[in-house]
């Protein structure tokens, strides 16, 4: 029987979110999944049971948006470099999505999708340098519109699902451009706002089409000929990034940097609720979406998603989470996990059962680069502001340690921190920093035991192996580490020290008495970024900068499992065990995986 790592489970990254720039949401046709772009992945994620996701991680770019097509058979996603791809979001092997279609539509980003009535055509908008629509059949590619002429970069677009067809995007220039097809031809271009159209959408029965503009207007025009019927003017005080229709086609809902999700009755052009989201600049909202179940569900600009309550008029559930790059994760010893933005600072907590992740509040300043569980059951995390921060189920407020120098890698044990920065180590003890020392290297990996401490960098002799018993760095000499090591890690009783070298990307196994190689194995062909002992010291896991994670039996000779695509098109960042076969990893693509080795 073939050695295996299980895929469990996906705790998924939460919307990537620009400042000023809508972020799409989509819902299946049935109403039960929610769509949304996530760095180079798009996420479909259950809205009854949002723990419950599959992640497509074909684009290798950033994305931008994915739509449903009605007939839910299909996906089609959008990335910055003006690729589109469409895909089966029902396919059997739910771990790797493959392809059915690409098709390069612009020379920039696509910023929005659109499906006609009939699951055929697919309409595409955004910066294309030159050419910024256009309409293709989805399965040749075939070009069924001419939308030369546009003057600047459009925003989104809409198709009328109903014949005759009819597509709409929005400007740069304040107007909403019309058209009629297929081939799709313009017919007007109507020019009713004050500031640029951000969102567009015709209503499920196909009679009206809504524009929203930055200057807080939505204005109303007929669905079949584009002429104007009535506009809600200043219906937000801050700019109006997304808007959707109920599936009667009376309501529209309209999400906008004010902090509020309002509801428009059409035919009575009055607002019939008013739901304030929050009152911090995170809690802008920049993308809306009204699934068929009745379920409304925005986006804020910290990428939480927030689940309205029409009834009550309130948000009822939020989901909070990463929205980019996770440089750490930590399983601590109540089997809850700890995970750490490396881009954003935010510290995130989470257990398997639940896996909706809790955002610690006062954390980092700048970017967390590491967290640790501590002797006392704590955590400690370390940051770009320089700071070490201590919590326990939160940050403890004025509790810090700051040192003077840029931190690039750390590790704890028995109350002993070393951190490892540009051309130095710092030592930290109780809170306190006791001592520095000059290293002729880059650190790139650190580990700690007791009282001692092994530092690497990368190039031959650049191991060094340091007594802090005394909170001093004494120097014990070298450790032979061919090219250095990227990754070095204690197991649990400190007898063996783990080291991936950077020449061979092997991961060797040294006796510490003394310091000889017992057993070296050779999963990898790309840099390995991090390593962990399960607890009890029967396999090391390993992650390299080529997506892929292994995992090695080190009671068995040089039995290992290998997972070649473990985080697609991405490098993965830590690993750590929640138990003895329960294994932890989170990458560079800001979604946290569950694995299970057993062999």
């Amino acid at each position: 029987m073939a050695n295996k790592i299980d895929y469990k489970f996906s705790i998924p990254a939460n919307p990537s979110v620009k400042r000023g720039q809508t972020c799409q949401l989509t819902a299946s046709p049935d109403g039960t999944q929610l769509l949304y772009p996530a760095g180079n992945n798009i996420i479909i994620r259950n809205i009854e049971q949002p723990n419950n996701c599959t992640i497509y991680a074909e684009h290798g770019k950033p994305t931008t948006v994915a739509r449903y097509s009605p007939n839910g058979q299909w996906v089609a996603s959008a990335d910055s470099c003006g690729k589109l791809k469409i895909w089966n979001p029902n396919q059997e092997e739910s771990f790797t999505l493959t392809t059915k279609y690409e098709y390069m539509l612009l020379g920039g980003e696509i910023k929005d999708v659109a499906w006609d009535g009939e699951s055929k055509r697919i309409a595409i908008a955004g910066d294309g340098r030159g050419s910024c629509a256009n309409a293709i059949m989805f399965d040749t590619g075939s070009n069924v519109g001419d939308f030369t002429g546009i003057p600047k970069r459009l925003n989104s677009c809409d198709l009328r699902k109903q014949r005759p067809f009819r597509c709409v995007v929005g400007c740069d220039d304040f107007s909403s451009i019309f058209f009629q097809g297929p081939p799709f031809k313009f017919v007007k271009s109507n020019l009713d706002n004050t500031n640029y159209i951000s969102c567009t959408r015709f209503s499920p029965d196909g009679s009206i089409y809504a524009a929203s503009s930055i200057d807080g207007d939505i204005t109303f025009y007929d669905g079949k000929d584009a002429t104007k019927i009535f506009n809600i003017e200043k219906g937000h005080t801050g700019g109006i990034y997304a808007v959707d229709w109920n599936q009667n086609s009376s309501t529209l809902a309209s999400a906008s940097a004010d902090k509020t999700v309002k509801l428009w009755d059409a035919n009575t052009q009055q607002n019939v609720a008013s739901i304030c989201v929050g009152s911090t600049l995170n809690d802008q909202q920049l993308g809306l979406v009204w699934a068929s179940s009745g379920q409304i569900i925005s986006v804020s600009l910290d990428g939480t998603l927030n689940y309205i309550d029409q009834r009550s008029g309130k948000v009822g559930l939020q989901l909070r989470g990463h929205n980019s790059s996770i440089g750490s994760v930590q399983a601590m010893k109540n089997r809850e996990i700890l995970a750490s933005g490396s881009t954003t600072g935010q510290l995130f907590r989470f257990n398997l059962e639940s896996c909706l992740p809790e955002n610690l509040e006062n954390g980092h300043k700048a970017a967390c680069t590491a967290v640790h569980e501590d002797r006392n059951g704590g955590f400690v995390s370390i940051g770009k502001d320089n700071t070490v921060r201590y919590g326990v189920t939160d940050y403890i407020e004025g509790k810090n340690t700051e040192f003077d120098s840029e931190p690039k890698v750390s590790h704890t044990h028995e109350g002993n921190l070393v951190i490892g920065s540009v051309n130095k180590a710092i030592l930290v003890k109780d809170g306190t920093v006791k001592d520095e020392v000059e290293l002729n290297f880059e650190p790139r990996a650190v580990a700690v035991f007791s009282g001692f401490c092994v530092i690497g960098g990368e190039g031959n002799g650049n191991v060094r192996l340091f007594d802090i018993s005394g909170q001093k760095f004494k120097s014990c000499g070298d450790v032979n580490v061919d090219g250095g090591a990227s990754a070095l890690v204690f197991n649990s009783d400190g007898s063996i020290l783990a080291a991936a070298d950077c020449t061979n990307r092997a991961i060797r196994l040294f006796e510490t008495d003394s310091w000889k190689v017992k057993a070296s194995n050779f999963p990898h062909s790309a840099r390995i970024s991090c390593l962990a002992w399960s607890k009890d010291d029967k396999y090391i896991a390993s992650g390299d900068i080529d997506q892929k994670i292994s995992v090695w039996n080190t009671q068995a000779g040089k039995r290992k499992a290998v997972e070649k695509h473990a985080h697609r098109l991405t490098q993965v960042n830590s690993l750590s065990w929640v138990d003895d076969h329960t294994l932890v990893s989170a990458s560079q693509d800001g979604n946290i995986k569950v694995w299970e080795a057993n062999f």
